[in-house]
């Protein structure tokens, strides 16, 4: 087997590239912010437009968040996220605006990955305690 190919697999394995089969492209995964699963539901609009999607979060960083769409969004599509975040202090319902950085079919939804554009800073600290593990 290619070397090449050997040295992508196990760099994939330990989560440090990223293959997006959409595009068929690979590249180093440059998050430099602690994630943590966080499975929820969410809706997702457009700006501009009055459709919302119903989404299920996947993972959450202070820098941003993977989520479950029913379709593909081109990578720079700006989106505005809401979703609840349950901490010791009570549901704290959190609201964002994200741009889209990666997407792929990922089973019957498209795994979409974003980067947060606004985000108020008590929310950013609030995730960032989540991930931390001091929620």
């Amino acid at each position: 087997m290619n070397h090449k190919i050997d040295a992508l697999t196990q760099l994939w394995q330990i989560g440090r590239v990223r293959i997006v089969c959409m595009t068929g492209d690979t590249h180093k995964d440059e998050r430099q912010a602690q994630r943590r699963v966080l499975r929820v539901s969410a809706a997702v609009v457009l700006p501009g437009h009055e459709i919302c999607y119903g989404v299920r979060t996947e993972n959450v960083s202070s820098s941003g968040l993977a989520v479950r769409m029913p379709r593909a969004l081109a990578i720079g599509t700006k989106i505005d996220l809401t979703f609840v975040l349950a901490t010791s202090a009570g549901p704290i319902p959190i609201s964002l605006t994200a741009a889209v950085v990666h997407t792929m079919l990922s089973g019957d939804s498209w795994l979409t990955g974003v980067s947060i554009l606004k985000i108020a800073d008590q929310h950013r600290a609030i995730i960032g305690a989540y991930c931390a593990g001091r929620h």
